[in-house]
C-alpha cells in the first residue's frame, strides 16, 4: 500500500460493519479515512475511536442517494485530508426480501436507489476526483455473492448487486489503463448489521419482510468484518478487478458458469 500511505480513503457505510473494518485496515496502513454514513452520530463516534488508535479519521453524514450530499461530503473530505486516493462504495441495504410477486414498488425502488443508485453516485461524483488527484487511485464497490446464488425472497437485493457489478465492469472499460483502477468486492456472509438494521433504515411505510431464521443465524456466525477487511485490503494491493475473499466463492461461481454454459447452442457438424 505504499502508493496510498499518507493519502485519504473515503468509505460509505463507514460507521460499522465491513466499512468500519476497511477503515481500520486502511488506517493501520497509514491512510487517513473518511467514514460517510447515513447515521452521522455513529460515523463520528467510529471516527473518534479510530483517532484514539492514532488514525486520522473524519466521520460525516451521507445519504448515498443524494447527489448534492455527495458533493458536500467529498468537498469536506478533501478539505480535511487532501485529494482522495481510494473510494469505497460500501453502503447498502438488505432491502425488500419479500417474494418478487409481493414486493411493493416502494420496496423495489428503495433497494435499487441505495445499492445501485448509491454506487452510481459514487462513480459520478467520486471517480473524477480520483482522476484529478494526480496519483494512483482506486475505486472499490461492495457487491455480493447473491447474484451468483439466487434464492427465493432475495430477488431485488440480488438484482441490485448484479447491476452494480455491471456498472463496475463498464467503469473498468472506460478507465482503461489509466492511473485509476477498479475492483468489485464480492463477499460472502459477513457478520454485520445488514439484516438487523433493515427495518430501521427503510422509508416509512415500506414493507421489507425478513429473512428466515436460518439466514439470520448464518449471518451471526459468519466471519467478522475485520477479518474480511484484512483479506480485502490484501487483494486490493494485487490490482485485481474481481475480489472474492470468501472460500465458498469458487464452488458458487463454477456452478453459476456451468448453468450459463448449459444454455449455449452446440455447434452443428458439417454435412
Amino acid at each position: 500500500m505504499d502508493a496510498y500511505r499518507g493519502r485519504a480513503a473515503f468509505i460509505t457505510g463507514g460507521a460499522g460493519g465491513l466499512g468500519l473494518g476497511l477503515a481500520r485496515a486502511l488506517g493501520r496502513r497509514g491512510m487517513a479515512v473518511v467514514l460517510a454514513d447515513i447515521d452521522a452520530d455513529a460515523a463520528k463516534e467510529a471516527a473518534a475511536g479510530l483517532e484514539g488508535d492514532g488514525v486520522r479519521a473524519l466521520g460525516m453524514a451521507l445519504d448515498v442517494r443524494d447527489g448534492d450530499g455527495w458533493t458536500t461530503a467529498l468537498d469536506a473530505a478533501e478539505a480535511a485530508f487532501g485529494p482522495l486516493a481510494l473510494l469505497v462504495s460500501n453502503a447498502g441495504v438488505a432491502g425488500s426480501v419479500r417474494p418478487l410477486t409481493e414486493t411493493t414498488a416502494e420496496g423495489f425502488a428503495w433497494t435499487m436507489d441505495v445499492n445501485l443508485g448509491g454506487t452510481f453516485n459514487a462513480i459520478r461524483h467520486g471517480v473524477p476526483r480520483l482522476k484529478a488527484s494526480g496519483g494512483q487511485g482506486w475505486f472499490v464497490a461492495t457487491s455480493s455473492l447473491a447474484p451468483f446464488s439466487p434464492s427465493s425472497h432475495n430477488g431485488v437485493y440480488a438484482a441490485s448487486k448484479a447491476a452494480m457489478i455491471s456498472l463496475c465492469q463498464s467503469l473498468r472499460a472506460e478507465l482503461g489503463d489509466g492511473p485509476v483502477g477498479v475492483s468489485v468486492l464480492v463477499p460472502g456472509l459477513v457478520r454485520t448489521g445488514l439484516l438487523a438494521n433493515a427495518d430501521a433504515l427503510a422509508p416509512p411505510g415500506t414493507e421489507t419482510g425478513r429473512h428466515g431464521h436460518d439466514v439470520e443465524a448464518a449471518m451471526a456466525a459468519a466471519v467478522s468484518a475485520d477479518v474480511m477487511a484484512e483479506g480485502v485490503v490484501a487483494r486490493i494491493q494485487t490490482g485485481d478487478f474481481w475480489l472474492f475473499p470468501d472460500p465458498v466463492s469458487r464452488s458458487l461461481i463454477e456452478a453459476y458458469q456451468a448453468d450459463m454454459a448449459s444454455g449455449l447452442t452446440q455447434p452443428t457438424s458439417a454435412a
